[in-house]
């Protein structure tokens, strides 16, 4: 055994004389050749420069260092070679400062990193990051993203990371409202004494703004808040959108403080400290600024379902507004403290009694208005508190149980797998589901007729997809009622599901007639809306009508806009055409050829249509034949994407 040790020793002391000792300005690529790189002092990359670290490498932290990318990052490792930041201070618990991004027009990237012990694991000064596939441990903060003063904050992706023991927050989104940040695993966090939430999100002006989208994470056993937003300026600048989260298990589920938005198709469940009377909120919501809209969550096994104070006015449910958000359709049950004191909604401290809660069409468990009045603490029981209207209630329903499988035929590695219950009728998704295995068993409460589609995620972030009875025919599944719902094996491939173009009814608008063509992607409803008219042998874009997180954008466009010749095409035709970028809503022309137009007695038409753009370079090449036109993308004179667009509804005068 002392000869083992000595060799172990000897070995140690031999990787300490290998290393490369870093500091100062660093640019050029880290191998694993050379490891470990030993940081013994802060370190710069230099504007206009760039650090690629190599898969394998390994990065010794020998005290409170900073790692400042002034110009850019690309660290990417593999699912079996990950790139490291371990702690090597004396102390061995102590923290070093962590990576702060600081190049606000050029992408770095971080993915398979592992990185622990940082004041700031990860910090984001508005610079454009994709952070995906990286764990981040015992941090002050996992990591921050700030852009407090940017007009146009930058876009920052984090998905696919695990953050967890975090002693305060493991994301922290200061002013930043281009943020998506998108299945992750955040659990443990908020080990130290101060209220810090696992994600927190925080404005501080007037002039601010605070909007990300949080959606398809699963953020759990945080022993302080798993979300939290508070609004200092109380401008109404925080406008979260958080949605399809579970959220189980924390001290408090969601903690919104004079903030609003959207929080759709959550699980908030069991959230509390067992035996401390004030944790176990599901959501608990703040301030007069705070009317936050909550749709088809299910909120059950916390110590409150909803905790409402300080005059907020959150929307649980609003049939007489018309509002897309206000339909309710919660499930708020079995929420009942140490006590065994059921609290469905506690409002308390609450200035202004004459205010009304609007909890309508949600299912509270029971049918029964006096039964559910139990569960509610509000005017009728204090007449300094807000009376909850909840009138009418949403029938309880039965939840459908669905099974099955998924097999991927495709030549990628695959990191992640959901399963998504898609309407028949809107094509919104109704519910996501993780899954960790291809076999399907999930149990949720389910109102009308749905598709069942499988999400894969790459190795590359890319996403494929499938469907029962494929995407040109989906099968329609209704609710099972005790009758379990098998959706069969769904096959997924690397061939991307086909775009569709949907024609629908004529709307008159003045003495025009506009046909919408809807524009949309494998079974999602639709993204964007051509509003066109006729004239000789051309369509004409009168409107262009996109659907966002922020609701619906309308972009008017002048008389005379060309659409598209669709009668009388012949080989060496050419046109102007204008289109409105369905993501960014930018207004873009360009130019089409015809390049081939063959209409023969006994042959099948078929045409080649070429779209340049401004700069003369090709856009994409449609061939149109027999079938469903085939669309070929190109970006730099290369082939970027081969996809099929689908024709539906009734052609007719298109």
């Amino acid at each position: 055994m002392k000869h083992f040790l000595f060799v172990l020793l000897l070995l140690c002391g031999i990787s300490q004389l290998l290393a490369i000792d870093v500091s100062g300005s660093q640019s050029g690529t880290w191998t694993p050749e050379n490891n470990p790189y030993q940081v013994v002092g802060s370190i710069t990359v230099p504007s206009g420069s760039n650090l690629d670290i190599q898969p394998g490498v390994l990065v010794h932290i020998m005290g409170n260092y900073q790692i400042t990318i002034a110009g850019t990052m690309h660290a990417n490792g593999t699912p079996t070679d990950s790139i490291r930041f371990v702690n090597m201070q004396a102390n061995p618990t102590a923290l070093w400062t962590g990576l702060r991004f600081e190049n606000t027009t050029v992408l770095s990237q971080l993915s398979y990193v592992y990185l622990e012990y940082a004041t700031y694991g990860i910090r984001c000064m508005n610079a454009p990051l994709n952070i995906s596939h990286n764990r981040i441990n015992h941090c002050e903060k996992g990591m921050e993203l700030y852009a407090i003063g940017a007009a146009t904050p930058n876009h920052v992706l984090v998905e696919y990371n695990i953050i967890e023991n975090c002693i305060q927050n493991g994301i922290l989104i200061t002013q930043q409202s281009a943020a998506t940040i998108n299945c992750n695993e955040i659990r443990y966090n908020g080990t130290g004494a101060q209220f810090r939430a696992a994600i927190q999100l925080a404005n501080q002006s007037a002039g601010g703004s605070c909007n990300p989208i949080i959606n398809n994470n699963h953020i759990h056993h945080n022993l302080k808040q798993g979300i939290s937003a508070w609004d200092v300026s109380s401008s109404g600048a925080i406008n979260p959108y958080i949605l399809n989260n579970t959220i189980e298990y924390n001290y408090t589920g969601i903690y919104l403080l004079q903030t609003s938005g959207y929080v759709a198709d959550n699980q908030i469940n069991h959230n509390f400290i067992p035996g401390d009377m004030n944790s176990g909120a599901g959501v608990m919501v703040s301030g007069i600024t705070s009317e936050p809209y909550f749709e088809r969550n299910t909120i059950t096994g916390n110590y409150t379902g909803f905790f409402i104070t300080n005059n907020a006015k959150p929307i649980l449910g609003d049939l007489s507004i018309y509002h897309a958000w206000a339909q309710g359709e919660n499930i708020i049950t079995d929420n009942i403290d140490a006590n065994g004191i059921l609290h469905s909604v506690f409002c308390s401290a609450y200035p202004n009694a004459a205010n009304i809660i609007m909890a309508e069409n949600n299912n509270w468990g029971v049918n029964d208005a006096a039964e559910i009045a139990i569960g509610i603490n509000d005017h009728n029981d204090n007449a300094a508190l807000p009376t909850v209207d909840f009138d009418p209630i949403l029938s309880n329903i039965t939840p459908t149980s669905v099974f099955g499988s998924y097999v991927y035929v495709g030549q990628s590695e695959i990191t992640a797998a959901r399963l998504e219950l898609i309407s028949t009728a809107t094509g919104a998704v109704l519910h996501t589901f993780p899954l960790t295995s291809p076999i399907i068993n999930i149990t949720a409460p389910i109102v009308e007729t749905f598709y069942a589609m499988i999400v894969l995620t790459r190795a590359n972030g890319s996403l494929v997809y499938g469907c029962t009875g494929g995407f040109l025919a989906p099968q329609v599944f209704s609710p099972g009622d005790l009758i379990p719902v098998d959706v069969g094996t769904i096959m997924v491939g690397d061939d991307p599901p086909p775009r569709y173009e949907l024609n629908g009814e004529i709307i008159m608008d003045d003495d025009l007639a506009l046909h919408p063509i809807m524009h949309g992607f494998a079974l999602y409803g639709w993204r964007s809306m051509d509003l066109v008219y006729v004239s000789g042998d051309y369509l004409y874009l009168k409107r262009n009508i996109r659907r966002t997180q922020a609701g619906e954008l309308v972009t008017e466009l002048p008389l005379g806009t060309v659409y598209k010749k669709y009668l009388n095409i012949v080989a060496g035709d050419t046109w102007s055409q204008t289109e409105v970028k369905p993501l960014t809503g930018q207004v873009v022309m360009s130019t089409v050829r015809v390049d081939a137009c063959v209409s023969a007695p006994g042959m099948s038409s078929f045409k080649l249509i070429t779209r340049t753009n401004t700069a003369g370079d090709v856009a994409d090449k449609m061939i149109v034949d027999f079938g469903d036109p085939i669309l070929f993308t190109y970006g730099n004179s290369y082939l970027t994407s081969r996809e099929t667009i689908q024709h539906i509804g009734d052609p007719e005068p298109l």
